[in-house]
């Protein structure tokens, strides 16, 4: 074949008077196309593969609904200290499994984010331990109208396991105190409009996780609650402004539910890969 022939066997073949000018032309022809396919095959070879990268939405395991009466009628400000029960513990550990596989072998580890509630950090620790990354804490993913910890006394909680977390992180959005309070109406706005600002609000937080993932060159894990991650998903999947009132779908994110999402390279758009409840 042409394909093994050196320049000067090609120019001893094509100066043979026993060679005609059709066969001339096949030789240079083919020739060319071997050059071409050297040249696609070297400009391939330096070009980096595009790596797919993903970002996991999960909501934290089952609370121990034992405390239901305290922490939803007595003392519902205090709701973020609600703890797992023991079944929400071995979500939690199944949770951390499931990524401890995916991540395995990965020598970049995923950037993990909470909200700032005792049973999505709890979750965290799992994970955080299973992918060996530090949990952020983020303040925009918290359940709103439950009330918010005291950043020493969050801490405190965790003093054991202050080696799992990045102290260092600053949250890049603020909860005002109308997201914080339980009472559902402020600034004499209706129930329609505080949901469409919190909506609003998840959106923002959406975007920014959404423009991390494209830019960076790590996969995030978001750890959050169902109303918030409901929001965050429907950003993802370009499906915003559904009723705001209909909590089907927010249902079907229960509890240790993992949502695995994978940037498109080419079309730069975020694609379900995989569902585990």
């Amino acid at each position: 074949m042409i394909s093994t022939f050196n320049i000067k066997q090609l120019e001893f073949i094509l100066n043979n008077d026993m060679n005609t000018s059709t066969m001339r032309t096949l030789l240079l022809t083919e020739e060319l196309d071997r050059q071409l396919l050297e040249i696609e095959k070297e400009k391939l070879a330096k070009e980096k593969p595009k790596i797919k990268k993903s970002i996991w939405l999960i909501r934290h395991g089952e609370k121990d609904w034992t405390r239901t009466t305290y922490y939803m009628d007595t003392f519902k400000e205090l709701n973020y200290e609600w703890p797992l029960s023991d079944n929400g513990l071995v979500q939690s550990h199944r949770v951390a499994a499931v990524l401890k596989k995916q991540y395995k072998n990965c020598g970049n580890p995923p950037l993990i984010f909470v909200s700032p509630f005792r049973r999505t950090m709890h979750t965290g620790l799992y994970v955080s331990y299973a992918v060996k990354s530090k949990i952020q804490i983020e303040q925009g993913l918290i359940e709103k109208r439950h009330g918010l910890w005291n950043r020493i006394e969050m801490f405190n909680c965790f003093s054991k396991h202050l080696e799992f977390f990045n102290t260092d992180y600053k949250s890049k959005f603020n909860a005002t105190n109308d997201m914080i309070s339980p009472t559902i109406s402020a600034h004499n706005l209706t129930r329609s409009e505080i949901l469409e600002k919190d909506l609003a609000f998840d959106e923002k937080v959406a975007n920014y996780f959404f423009k991390m993932l494209r830019e960076g060159n790590q996969d995030i894990i978001i750890i959050g609650h169902q109303i918030e991650l409901h929001n965050i998903q429907r950003v993802f999947t370009g499906v915003l402004r559904e009723s705001i009132f209909n909590l089907r779908e927010c249902e079907k994110i229960k509890c240790a539910s993992m949502f695995q999402y994978v940037l498109n390279p080419i079309s730069s758009k975020l694609e379900l890969k995989c569902y585990i409840e």
